[in-house]
């Protein structure tokens, strides 16, 4: 099986800024620990998957960047 990993290339600023709020999000966050745990099941290492939650984690925060609000959390049935 050939190695995955992170494309090199790219803009390195964006990726460097966005791998911590991506582990901490994949933490915290039920959602984004589910997508995380996909991949990884699946075989992928460990950094693709962070890759992903990365790639996931962009336009939601330039969604929330334009709303100027935070994320409310989705309401619980009970």
């Amino acid at each position: 099986m050939e190695r995955q990993g992170l494309h090199q290339r790219g803009r390195k600023p964006l990726r460097d800024a966005l791998c911590r709020p991506a582990v901490v999000a994949m933490r915290f966050n039920p959602d984004l620990k589910a997508r995380h745990a996909q991949p990884r099941e699946a075989g992928t290492t460990a950094k693709v998957a962070i890759a992903a939650l990365m790639r996931k984690l962009l336009p939601t925060a330039s969604a929330l960047a334009k709303a100027g609000g935070l994320r409310t959390p989705k309401a619980t049935c009970e």
